[in-house]
């Protein structure tokens, strides 16, 4: 799959397009095929490393450890963990990201308790 990362930190202008391994539904988790993804002052800061405290925090003191962006999403569920009873297959939901992957990509792969499911 395709995905957006960063390699340092920096402006906006050190952000790649790569290929990323496809993430796998864990047992409590749900495959999600991304459609759309949303950047908010999270990102950004996380990008920048501003305040310099997000390094001490475990993101990486001199080049980022976790690749990905993005902590907001709406897609479509295209796996489900053994675990994993409230979500089928085909379900479109919204959900807020676990933040080591990030969801500047196609897919991603969440904790099933942090989503909500959006009836059309």
């Amino acid at each position: 799959m395709r995905a957006i990362v960063h390699y340092t930190y920096g402006s906006p202008d050190v952000l790649q397009w790569d290929e990323a391994q496809k993430p796998s539904a864990g047992d409590d988790e749900v495959l999600v095929k991304v459609r759309a993804a949303s950047v908010n002052p999270a990102d950004w800061h996380t990008l920048r490393a501003d305040p310099f405290l997000i390094r001490l925090m475990g993101d990486g003191l001199l080049k980022p450890k976790n690749k990905g962006l993005g902590i907001d999403l709406a897609g479509q569920v295209e796996a489900v963990g053994a675990m994993d009873f409230d979500y089928r297959q085909e379900n479109w939901l919204h959900d807020g990201a676990d933040e080591q992957e990030g969801f500047a990509s196609s897919e991603g792969a969440s904790p099933s308790g942090q989503s909500s499911i959006c009836y059309r």
